[in-house]
């Protein structure tokens, strides 16, 4: 898939748990992830990038899922055909879209570059600047943190779309 034009979702999912020990209800969401939802995105041709728990300041119930889709209106179409089996287990979910703006995240991400360790930060930059932004840091920092074994998902700005 081509990255240029894509968009990027991030879904923030909060799990039902009935006290903080307990797995099984995270152990079971994970399962469906795997082996119902991820097949039915990368049939119609979107593709999960991540799935991240552990987030610092944020409860153990929650996941981080950044998927990658052609386009908004394939979002749209995928939303409305896959259910999911697993709705039950679900108590909140936030959703935003981004696009890329430097040539990362690599197309396809190499398993390689996985790391057991993510960091997701978010700055706030003035729209004159972004540009100079997303080059200084595809050519000059993330080298230096590449060369200490550091890989880079990549730079997103949000998007906004309305529904029709």
């Amino acid at each position: 898939m081509k990255i240029n034009g894509s968009i990027f979702e991030e879904r923030m999912t909060t799990i039902h748990q009935t006290s903080q020990m307990d797995n099984k209800s995270l152990k079971e969401y994970v399962s469906s992830c795997k082996s119902d939802y991820y097949p039915e995105l990368e049939k119609t041709g979107a593709k999960v990038i991540c799935l991240l728990q552990g987030i610092i300041g944020i409860p153990t119930n929650v996941y981080l899922q950044i998927a990658l889709y052609p386009d908004i209106n394939t979002y749209y179409q995928i939303q409305s055909q896959i259910i999911r089996k697993k709705e039950n287990l679900i108590k909140d979910e936030q959703i935003k879209f981004f696009k890329a703006i430097t040539p990362y995240p690599k197309d396809p991400f190499p398993f390689e570059d996985n790391r057991p360790i993510y960091s997701n930060r978010v700055f706030f930059i003035q729209k004159k600047d972004i540009e100079v932004y997303a080059d200084l840091s595809y050519k000059k920092v993330w080298p230096l943190y590449e060369a200490w074994g550091c890989s880079i998902l990549g730079l997103f700005s949000s998007l906004s779309f309305e529904h029709h």
